[in-house]
């Protein structure tokens, strides 16, 4: 699970989080709404280990794979969405295996 315990993170003399405290469990879900300048990029930030946090401490488990899409993305010549599913490297492996199994056209690998 994430655990994050009385999180302080400063953007400048900003405060964005001060003394946050969350659980974040395995198999759930969670969203971060809010207002531009709030603090969700820098939450990710922190996730991502591109800044540190300026007091309390956060866990992260070392088995979980963070996955994210940037705000701005590069243009190219794919669309939105498989650049977005090659974000899943095992479907795309998966994918591809089952591409394999249909030119050899091998039933019980298909299924």
């Amino acid at each position: 699970m994430i655990v994050f315990s009385s999180l302080q993170i400063r953007r400048g003399v900003r405060v964005l989080l001060d003394n946050a405290t969350a659980t974040i469990n395995p198999g759930q879900k969670v969203g971060l709404v809010g207002k531009n300048g709030c603090g969700k990029s820098t939450l990710l930030a922190l996730l991502k280990n591109e800044i540190s946090a300026d007091g309390g401490s956060y866990t992260f488990p070392g088995s979980w794979q963070l996955a994210w899409v940037n705000q701005e993305t590069p243009a190219l010549p794919q669309a939105a969405l498989e650049y977005v599913i090659d974000g899943d490297r095992e479907y795309r492996q998966l994918e591809a295996q089952l591409h394999d199994a249909n030119e050899r056209n091998d039933g019980h690998a298909i299924a």
